[in-house]
């Protein structure tokens, strides 16, 4: 298995994440039109189309990828299923774990893949949303993921997160020198966990203090694109 998700290419994790994006959807569509939510013939469609995307030694380890994906997508429908004709106006709300985590990604980050490839790694900043969407579904959890060269705008994003369960922080360059990010999420109740891809503590020595670190409930850093994935694995648990 560890050979198959290895295998997955940047068109299989689209599919993949565009499928838990629309899982919602489709059950509140459904749900509202009275249909049932499990369509076999559809998914056996999908587990083929996937399937031909990696090479046939590795095809049964991904349909089995694949159908565990979407023995959770058909619980998650049919729980929203049943909170809709109850009349739940917010499945999230009502206890579903499709609680929504606010992924904040700061300056610079937009550079992704090109940007000091040996330090940041060469997977882009879509790439490294598409991962952080399917590991977020697998947890529960859904996320929406921003990017700013701006420090007001993150500061506007921060205060108005009220509906987040939490808020996965990469601050970048504003980690070092933010007051006023620092001050944002002390103002907030939404917890925040503070991510950086590279091991900051092994880089400049302005690097080693973040001002934002006493005003996070923890700190991630130095696992590439598993510092948000661990980041997630905490707000799946709390």
């Amino acid at each position: 298995m560890r050979a198959a998700i290895d295998a997955l290419d940047e068109r299989f994790i689209g599919l993949f994440a565009e499928r838990m994006a629309l899982c919602e959807d489709v059950a509140r569509c459904k749900a509202e039109s009275g249909a049932g939510v499990v369509d076999p013939a559809r998914e056996q469609a999908v587990l083929q189309r996937v399937a031909a995307l990696v090479d046939e030694s590795l095809q049964d380890d991904v349909r089995g990828l694949m159908a565990w994906v979407m023995a959770r997508s058909r619980t998650r429908q049919r729980e929203y299923f049943c909170l809709l004709k109850e009349g739940a106006a917010d499945p999230a709300a009502a206890g579903l774990p499709g609680n929504k985590i606010l992924v904040l990604h700061g300056p610079n980050l937009n550079l992704l893949g090109q940007r000091e490839p040996g330090v940041y790694g060469r997977d882009t900043l879509e790439t490294l949303n598409s991962n952080i969407a399917a590991h977020a579904f697998s947890l529960g959890l859904k996320t929406d993921c921003r990017q700013s060269n701006v420090e007001g705008e993150l500061v506007g994003f921060i205060q108005g997160s009220k509906e987040y369960k939490g808020i996965i922080l990469n601050a970048a360059g504003y980690t070092h020198t933010s007051v006023a990010l620092r001050d944002a999420i002390s103002a907030v109740k939404t917890p925040v966990v503070e991510v950086h891809i590279s091991n900051v503590h092994a880089r400049e020595a302005f690097r080693h203090e973040s001002l934002i670190a006493p005003v996070c409930a923890g700190t991630v850093a130095g696992l590439g694109a598993g510092s948000y994935l661990a980041a997630l694995d905490y707000f799946s648990r709390v």
